[in-house]
């Protein structure tokens, strides 16, 4: 899924009224979470969800940040946050240091689910937010063969979703993303249904792509592996209420060759340094 396909001239989140009290003015280019709280009422209840309390957290641009943590922590709040399809119970988020108000057109958002669409052919699906914005049919077919030739897919612009393996559809769901040059990548659990071999093609594809234009990126990810391999830093959630329980640091150097990394001795110490974390909050969490 992608959102918010930009207009030709990008919109910037409304200017925030005023920052909460005593905090830090928000990041002039990043995305800060300034005492985050959000919660909902569930159906058949009335007593409200706590989804995400008190986060403070700020990633500066061009950085790519893994959210890792059990399922209910939150992770996905805060993409959806971030893309303005909701709005936090208390505090506020910022975009390049104005509040997020509204639908944030500067992000773009990749879930699991590939959401192409069944009647048009790749070139279509992938051209799609160009035709929203009106661009013209000889930019939008160089603009659609560019994308496809980043991401792999050259050749099989006339193929139907059905024809399409998984991980093609994967990259055509990237090419439909990137064609309307998001500056951020909300990517929740994007290879999160794929066999081992191809998620690894995958996140080096995905990597290689990241290293040429250094957009931020903020990857939801219940792998291990997967964010240690990717990230700059890695943001550790707990539950019951979601929050913030842990942030590491990630110093392999870049490029990344994400075979060598998992054999070195430094891989296995961050990963149970992490696990040990996450479940200790884990435990926590089924304890309240």
């Amino acid at each position: 899924m992608s959102i918010g396909a930009p207009s030709a001239e990008r919109r910037r989140p409304a200017p925030a009224a005023n920052q909460a009290s005593g905090a830090a003015p928000p990041l002039a280019r990043g995305l800060t979470f300034q005492n985050v709280s959000k919660a909902f009422v569930r159906r058949g209840s009335t007593e409200p969800f706590i989804a995400v309390r008190d986060v403070n957290l700020e990633i500066e641009s061009g950085r790519f940040i893994c959210l890792i943590g059990p399922s209910g922590s939150g992770k996905s709040t805060l993409l959806n946050m971030t893309a303005g399809l909701f709005h936090p119970s208390r505090g506020k988020v910022f975009y390049d240091g104005a509040e997020i108000t509204g639908v944030n057109t500067r992000v773009g958002y990749i879930t699991q689910a590939d959401n192409l669409l069944a009647w048009r052919t790749l070139e279509e699906n992938v051209g799609v937010a160009l035709e929203i914005q009106g661009v013209g049919k000889s930019e939008r077919r160089d603009r659609i063969a560019k994308v496809l030739d980043q991401v792999g897919l050259t050749g099989f612009e006339k193929s139907y979703p059905s024809q399409l393996s998984g991980g093609m559809r994967k990259r055509a769901t990237l090419a439909r993303t990137l064609i309307y040059s998001p500056e951020t990548l909300l990517m929740d659990e994007p290879f999160g249904a794929l066999d081992a071999m191809l998620k690894s093609q995958l996140q080096a594809e995905l990597l290689r792509l990241w290293e040429a234009d250094r957009k931020t990126v903020l990857f939801v990810t219940h792998d291990l592996d997967e964010a240690i391999l990717l990230a700059d830093e890695i943001v550790v959630f707990g539950t019951n209420p979601g929050r913030i329980v842990h942030r590491e640091t990630v110093t392999f150097e870049r490029p990344r060759d994400l075979v060598e990394i998992r054999n070195t001795p430094e891989f296995a110490q961050v990963w149970q340094r992490l696990w040990n974390i996450i479940e200790l909050g884990q435990r926590k969490g089924d304890a309240s």
